[in-house]
């Protein structure tokens, strides 16, 4: 019987991950996002959804690296419609 071997030759990837926005927001809802046990709480400062997730990745994206280190230079945020959408920043380097 052969000895099988994983010989990983796929490239890397980065990690992309969309999380949908819905329902009705009022302007002082607060979203936390939470990596390991540090947290950030951002508000939405909007009714309106697609502002709400604009709003969200303006401030996630502007997170400071020492403060942060989790958050900011490792995962890049973005608006994909209705969805926010996480991006590795490093492909093969995965997040939580």
């Amino acid at each position: 019987m052969a000895n099988r071997q994983w010989l990983g030759g796929a490239p890397a990837i980065a990690q992309q991950e969309d999380y949908a926005f819905g329902g009705t927001w009022v302007a002082t809802d607060n979203i936390t996002i939470t990596i390991n046990s540090k947290s950030v709480v951002i508000n939405g400062n909007s009714t309106v959804t697609n502002t709400v997730i604009d709003n969200v990745v303006t401030a996630f994206n502007a997170l400071s690296t020492s403060v942060y280190p989790e958050f900011s230079g490792e995962i890049t945020a973005s608006r994909s419609g209705s969805s926010l959408r996480m991006k590795a920043s490093t492909a093969g380097k995965p997040f939580t």
